[in-house]
């Protein structure tokens, strides 16, 4: 298990901060730490008051931490003093682990998250040691003193800090009509991450967001972590929950899927229905049009013996066949959001049908060359066996071609829906 670190603000309503942090580091399968920095008195309402800790308090975190864990990254949120940043960098010199740096400047309700005297301590001290640093346009204004908005804004903003010495700097929120831009800025120029603008306020999306980035950048690149990150920050703001009295809180990552997961992994005979090519189990966040907007395992469900193990993290894009044979179904059945792949055979044939589930096939072999040489066949053959189907089949096989593994998909509305029809098949 990988081990994420978050360095950050205490907040006693769990929206923002180091809990947020661990609640996202959870969610995508890696072991969450954290050394709080700071007490602050919050809520969905109103920001009351910051209460630093010691530097003695803070290093004695640290090293409790970085001697017994072998950290794979390192997020860090609120600092607020000049002391702190000087503590914190000066423990995290000989720690090979990516920092990324979420350099927040004031709460959703209004407080002061860093003091006006440490802007040039952050500049100075912490940006050359950031792989990434993550403002929202607010934030990269602040600390560059650029004073025009909009993409021209965040361009010159992202040069400046890339200047302070982060190696990629990644501008948040930029407002552009309908849409929402991150602006990502490095040594290869621009790149625009773009996406649908959400109107409202809720809090913790920003925490999300580079705590989300901080655990996807471990196995992707920046701008595939970026992106990632964008579509789950998205998902947690579209749908807020109202926990408090007045600001609602982003919701969970979709932990549906991890909790199915463990599910199956429960089912004691599940490890006969893994395939050669091992499983994915994946679902579609309700606006999801793509494969790369699909939760997945970015690795597998690995069978070991006569147990199943996952051996990977749930991320977006996790995975490439199974996402796109549900994004393929939901072109004509829109409620299907969940799949996962199991071994083809005759016996499991049979349990699907005793099970009383509806079974469609295609055959590889009729598919189009330029279908094969595009490497499409899975979305071509479960849009083809959808598109004769009066209602959604539980299940769409195929029975392999040359160098192809015959394989069974199985169809579900939600993550639980595709876990009762394998328990089903054992029933």
């Amino acid at each position: 298990m990988m081990n994420a670190l978050s360095i950050g603000g205490f907040d006693p309503s769990c929206a923002s901060g180091i809990q947020r942090d661990m609640r996202v580091a959870s969610s995508l399968g890696l072991y969450p730490l954290s050394v709080a920095t700071t007490i602050t008195t919050q809520n969905t309402s109103e920001f009351g008051v910051v209460h630093p800790l010691s530097v003695h308090v803070i290093s004695s975190q640290l090293n409790a931490v970085l001697s017994d864990f072998k950290v794979d990254v390192i997020k860090v949120g609120m600092l607020y003093t000049p002391d702190i940043i000087h503590a914190i960098h000066d423990r995290l010199c000989d720690v090979s682990a990516p920092v990324i740096l979420d350099p927040v400047v004031r709460s959703t309700t209004g407080g002061s998250l860093l003091q006006h005297d440490a802007k040039d301590t952050l500049l100075d001290v912490m940006l050359p040691r950031s792989f990434i640093v993550t403002p929202n346009l607010y934030e990269a204004k602040y600390l560059t003193d650029v004073t025009h908005d909009g993409l021209a804004g965040a361009q010159d903003a992202a040069k400046l800090l890339h200047q302070y010495g982060a190696d990629n700097v990644v501008v948040t929120g930029v407002k552009e009509n309908d849409e929402i831009v991150d602006v990502l800025y490095n040594d290869d120029g621009f790149q625009y991450i773009r996406g649908e603008r959400l109107y409202g306020d809720s809090r913790g999306g920003g925490c999300t967001y580079s705590a989300a980035l901080s655990c996807l950048v471990i196995s992707n690149s920046v701008a595939a972590a970026a992106k990632r990150a964008r579509l789950i920050s998205y998902t947690t703001q579209h749908a807020p929950i109202s926990a408090g009295k007045t600001t609602p809180i982003a919701s969970e990552i979709p932990t549906q899927l991890e909790s199915a997961i463990d599910d199956v992994i429960s089912i004691p005979d599940m490890y006969r229905l893994i395939p050669q090519c091992q499983t994915n189990f994946v679902h579609a966040p309700i606006h999801a049009t793509a494969p790369d907007e699909v939760f997945g395992i970015q690795g597998r469900l690995v069978r070991a013996g006569k147990r199943v193990v996952m051996a990977g993290v749930i991320s977006p894009n996790g995975s490439k066949h199974v996402s796109a044979a549900v994004c393929a179904i939901r072109g004509r059945f829109s409620n299907v959001r969940s799949a996962i792949n199991i071994r083809y055979s005759q016996d499991i044939l049979s349990m699907l049908i005793r099970a009383r589930l509806t079974v469609a096939f295609y055959d590889r072999t009729s598919e189009p060359p330029e279908i094969k040489e595009s490497g499409s066949s899975v979305s071509w053959g479960v849009s083809w066996t959808a598109a004769q189907c009066m209602d959604p089949p539980d299940a769409i096989c195929h029975r392999g071609d040359f160098g192809k593994e015959p394989m069974i998909i199985l169809f579900g509305d939600s993550p639980n829906d595709v876990v009762s029809k394998i328990r089903r098949l054992f029933s």
